[in-house]
């Protein structure tokens, strides 16, 4: 993810072949992009001893503002994995997301879902309305997941009907409080320092609260931690929600109100 305004573009990512397993260290990649029905290749670089790859571009090599379909192909078995690029265009309107308990029905189905190779509910009328919002905003999705299930969240989000968008997820795995709040506060400050800075944000704990302290529009699905998320409504730092069918309304009205940040 970058601007379209910064002087260089980096690629970078951390190549495994399962969840599990360690990096792919050592290796050859190509890193290929789609432009239409074409694809062409943006360069070619090594993984290092952790797995970790990067492609810096400049230049007439930079893409253009927008979402972009990449693919990273391992030279070595002719094994990759396509994922997604987002150049943010000057002043662009974007909003983010959290994923579990926002988007799906449940706050910890990531594990059995993982365990047992089973689908997860969403939260009723979510797709529908995160699809409106992107009506004239590109969504990001802000995670504590691991790195190691991207894939399955693009997946995920994808079968569901969410909008497209990028996805930001953790080293490893994020655990509710703390070790969640330093995550998305981490990863919104590297969004800052691109430009990028969010008008609506989107939760459901009291840790996506705070970490949205610098997005003028916050909004929190209940009931769910309707005990950590009051005190916070309370002082005007969150808008409440009970169902997604009401959400595309309240963020026209709140845009039109005074926001919460300083």
């Amino acid at each position: 993810m970058t601007s379209e305004l910064a002087a260089t573009q980096t690629i970078e990512g951390e190549l495994g072949y399962m969840a599990v397993d360690k990096g792919i260290e050592d290796e050859d990649v190509e890193i290929f992009a789609c432009d239409g029905d074409v694809w062409h290749s943006l360069g070619a670089t090594r993984s290092d001893s952790s797995g970790h790859v990067t492609i810096t571009l400049d230049g007439a090599a930079r893409l253009p503002a927008g979402l972009h379909s990449l693919y990273l192909a391992v030279a070595g078995d002719g094994r990759g994995v396509g994922f997604v690029a987002y150049v943010a265009p000057a002043n662009a309107a974007t909003f983010i997301t959290d994923v579990d308990g926002t988007l799906t029905s449940t706050e910890n189905g990531i594990v059995k879902a993982v365990l047992f190779k089973s689908d997860l509910d969403d939260q009723p009328g979510a797709p529908a309305a995160l699809r409106a919002l992107a009506n004239g905003m590109q969504p990001i999705y802000l995670t504590a997941r691991p790195h190691a299930y991207i894939e399955l969240t693009r997946r995920w989000l994808t079968m569901h009907g969410y909008p497209r968008g990028p996805i930001l997820t953790s080293a490893h795995f994020a655990r509710p409080g703390t070790a969640a709040l330093d995550h998305k506060r981490h990863l919104l400050a590297y969004l800052a320092a691109l430009g990028i800075v969010p008008e609506i944000a989107i939760g459901n704990r009291a840790s996506d609260v705070l970490a949205y302290e610098h997005i003028p529009h916050v909004f929190v699905k209940i009931p769910g931690y309707n005990d950590e998320l009051a005190p916070l409504v309370a002082r005007g730092q969150a808008v409440e929600f009970a169902s997604y069918a009401d959400l595309p309304k309240l963020v026209t009205e709140s845009s039109a109100q005074p926001s919460h940040t300083p």
